[in-house]
């Protein structure tokens, strides 16, 4: 991980003291608590955004790093262009917008272009190669150690610019409530990167690397982790009653405490789960549905090295390296999850394209960005009746002010065929992320059955557990039920004007 975003931590610790003086809360996901100071509560989840892209950063989830990152930057530049009343020329590409937006604040960019940078996020995103540093990279579950740390190195410093808006909002908004002092301000300001000498974090880090499953969430040894974060609180409860500055400890602390917070949530959402679930509450279920997800992204790896250097290969590489971030992040109990199952719908159907109608895949890569937008590749994969649902992952992979969330959650809520209510909002992202990851084995399935029909139907019999026609006919049955709701379901309005 750039030793940059641990310097980024010092920038969250202080932000960390003003938010405890203005008394907002830590547990942004429990509705009686963000209700108290929803804005504060906004801040507050703007420092956790680069902490969970640290997370994912230091434990090699990439391409999860890179949605969370561009998600924030989009949101903090929308907070840029609502602040500064910034409004879009008319025909202005949104890369220009941001760029335009972010040299009109004071966030000190100087000659970045931040726009460039936000696009540069949005074809690694998108599973497409970039240019960095003059080599060509693409995530992947296996990229070279060189390549990992050239977009690393990218996320990291695109991910660092979000967090200077968000200390900047912390301090105006301490300063409007009367609890930032005017001699405190240089230092809670202080740009992260002109920091030196920073002690070496500790290598007990590494015990926070695992997914939260419930057998790690609710094991004995995690309580002592959640402690961990309680006591890093309590230091920033005791530093609110001395002068806001530079302390050694938070480069760190404050990282680990968020990693060690999205525990403590998950414990709450799985005792949420049992409550709802009752007796059909299942970890071992969950567990094994994570086995699948698992043996899903290998084996798409292992198929793609068989096309080499190919659009098909790329595509598929792709599609494992989303699956693999994007079951971690759902244990999270997080939406950016959702924008990782678009990530595995559009390489899926980059893959499948390019297996079906090679002509046309090779028209399209060769096309205008606009041709290769996801729902494109969706209806050349012969899925256009997927076009709700594309539409809803698309909405949770943005945010700004157009954005359609709630009218988004409420079709991946319909799409699942249960009744509205009771269980069907615990479920709705995981059922998203099941029915891409199966899209996802079936390709697999169907590229091996050419020259490797033996291992094509054992991957099917352990991973997809039915027949070649089951399988077909109850897709089928979803995609119509999917298309249905083209007519009958609202997006409604955008959330955030």
């Amino acid at each position: 991980m750039p030793s940059l975003v641990w310097r980024g931590g010092v920038g969250i610790g202080m932000a960390d003291v003003l938010l405890e003086r203005l008394g907002a809360t830590w547990h942004t996901y429990l509705p009686e608590e963000a209700s108290k100071d929803r804005w504060a509560a906004e801040l507050r989840d703007g420092l956790d955004s680069f902490a969970r892209v640290a997370w994912c950063l230091r434990f090699g989830y990439t391409i999860a790093a890179v949605a969370i990152a561009r998600k924030s930057f989009e949101r903090w530049s929308f907070n840029i262009a609502s602040s500064m009343q910034l409004a879009t020329i008319e025909n202005e590409p949104e890369a220009d917008f941001f760029t335009r937006a972010w040299k009109a604040s004071s966030n000190y960019v100087g000659e970045r272009e931040l726009g460039s940078e936000w696009s540069l996020m949005s074809e690694l995103l998108h599973g497409r190669q970039v240019e960095l540093a003059g080599q060509h990279v693409q995530i992947a579950l296996d990229m070279q150690l060189t390549d990992q740390t050239r977009i690393h190195r990218a996320i990291a410093f695109f991910a660092e610019v979000s967090l200077r808006q968000v200390r900047g909002a912390v301090c105006r908004l301490a300063g409007e409530r009367g609890h930032l002092k005017q001699n405190e301000l240089s230092a809670a300001l202080l740009p992260v990167e002109q920091l030196k000498g920073l002690p070496k974090q500790p290598d007990f880090l590494h015990l926070l690397w695992q997914p939260l499953l419930y057998g790690f969430v609710d094991a004995d040894d995690t309580s002592t982790y959640i402690g961990w974060g309680a006591s890093y609180r309590r230091i920033v409860n005791r530093r609110a009653e001395d002068r806001v500055g530079v302390g050694t400890f938070s480069d760190w602390m404050s990282i680990e405490e968020r990693w060690v917070r999205a525990i403590e949530r998950s414990r709450h959402s799985f005792q949420e789960e049992r409550e709802v679930f009752g007796d059909a509450f299942s970890p071992l279920s969950l567990r094994a549905r994570v086995t699948k997800y698992r043996i899903i992204s290998e084996m798409t790896d292992i198929l793609a090295n068989e096309f080499r250097d190919t659009h098909r290969a790329s595509a598929l590489r792709s599609a494992a390296a989303a699956l693999e971030s994007a079951w971690v992040v759902w244990l999270q109990d997080v939406d950016d999850s959702l924008t990782l199952a678009r990530s595995v719908l559009e390489s899926t159907a980059r893959a499948r394209t390019h297996r079906l109608k090679p002509s046309r895949a090779a028209k399209m890569e060769n096309g205008p960005q606009k041709q290769k937008a996801p729902h494109r590749w969706v209806d050349a994969a012969g899925w256009s009746r997927l076009s709700p649902f594309v539409r809803a992952l698309s909405e949770y992979a943005h945010m700004q002010a157009n954005s359609r969330h709630s009218g988004s959650w409420e079709l991946l809520v319909k799409v699942q065929g249960l009744e509205v209510g009771g269980s069907a909002d615990h479920t709705a992202r995981g059922h998203a992320l099941e029915k891409v990851a199966a899209m996802l084995a079936h390709e697999v399935a169907d590229s091996l059955k050419i020259e490797w029909a033996a291992l094509s139907e054992e991957f099917r019999h352990l991973v997809i557990e039915e027949d070649e026609a089951s399988s077909q006919q109850n897709f089928e049955r979803w995609l119509d039920a999917t298309v249905a709701l083209k007519t009958t379901h609202s997006f409604g309005s955008p959330d955030y004007r």
